[in-house]
């Protein structure tokens, strides 16, 4: 069963990956591609705070606003400060559902460098699925502020991998 704190901390590993991926030459240079069009939109570390907030243990899905404090103030590398004045809540929910798909992608590249695969899987381990971000885009969307996420582009992307989930499984049945 996946903590709360578990699954803050996946978030904010995620867009520290991403940061390495960037910084390490040696990856290949598809996913440094496609790691830094993730990048400019997955959400930076006060943002994952405000989701925190607005989430307030509605869902359980966050870790409660001091801790998540506390876990920041310990560890000053999981502090990333972007501006995402221009990201919209539909490229922040695309962002957060394509690191998952990175991830899966340099995990299996073995071009992929030893030090970036090895941090994958605790990336992995507790980050959300397209379900669990489909509950984020509702619960930190709060009435009068602007939205955090787009609930319609999770859910139709949830429904497309449903989809194609099934045409896999009908072909394999044969």
């Amino acid at each position: 069963m996946t903590m709360t704190n578990e699954r803050t901390r996946s978030l904010l590993w995620a867009g520290e990956w991403l940061d390495d991926v960037l910084a390490d030459p040696n990856t290949p240079q598809e996913i440094r591609d496609a790691a830094a069009k993730i990048v400019v939109h997955y959400p930076d570390t006060p943002t994952i705070a405000e989701m925190a907030r607005r989430d307030g243990n509605a869902t359980g899905f966050f870790m409660g606003e001091l801790h998540l404090d506390t876990v920041l103030e310990y560890d000053k590398a999981l502090t990333r400060v972007r501006d995402q004045s221009a990201t919209t809540p539909a490229e922040r929910t695309m962002a957060m559902i394509l690191v998952r798909e990175l991830t899966r992608a340099a995990r299996v590249n073995t071009a992929t460098p030893e030090e970036l695969r090895r941090q994958i899987p605790y990336v992995q381990r507790h980050y959300p699925d397209i379900g669990g971000i489909e509950m984020i885009a509702r619960s930190t969307n709060e009435e009068g502020s602007a939205p955090m996420l787009d609930y319609d582009v999770a859910e139709v992307y949830a429904k497309t991998l449903q989809a194609s989930d099934a045409a896999f499984w009908a072909t394999r049945k044969r």
